[in-house]
């Protein structure tokens, strides 16, 4: 969607316009039949495809998208809240940890593997 007076991508304008990050509400994906370890594949080619377009380009990177993500496996007895609850935990640590990175919850809570270690 672009304005009629600039022809510039409405987006765009708003985000130049305001100067603050673009906070968007939470977005879920229910992936079925994939299981954790694919789904977090899955997340981080996304993460790292969005890291790959600028909204603004600016010499120190500022203006490259990022995001941050929980994913978590549905288990037996699980209702839809509980899985979203466990996934959005993940969401929260993953935006503690510094944001731009996915986070795997489990029940028992994050998964640790040697890249979140470093």
């Amino acid at each position: 969607m672009t304005s009629p007076r600039s022809n510039t991508p409405l987006a765009a304008r708003v985000v130049t316009r305001s100067r603050k990050p673009v906070s968007p509400a939470p977005l879920a994906a229910i992936l079925p039949r994939v299981r954790a370890k694919e789904a977090v594949a899955c997340a981080e080619r996304l993460r790292q495809m969005l890291m790959t377009h600028e909204l603004i380009p600016h010499p120190n990177g500022a203006g490259r998208i990022t995001v941050s993500l929980g994913v978590a496996d549905a288990i037996k007895g699980d209702t839809p809240d509980f899985l979203l609850r466990r996934a959005g935990h993940g969401l929260k640590i993953a935006k503690r940890e510094g944001r731009n990175r996915v986070v795997e919850m489990t029940p028992d809570g994050p998964v640790w593997d040697a890249e979140r270690r470093a």
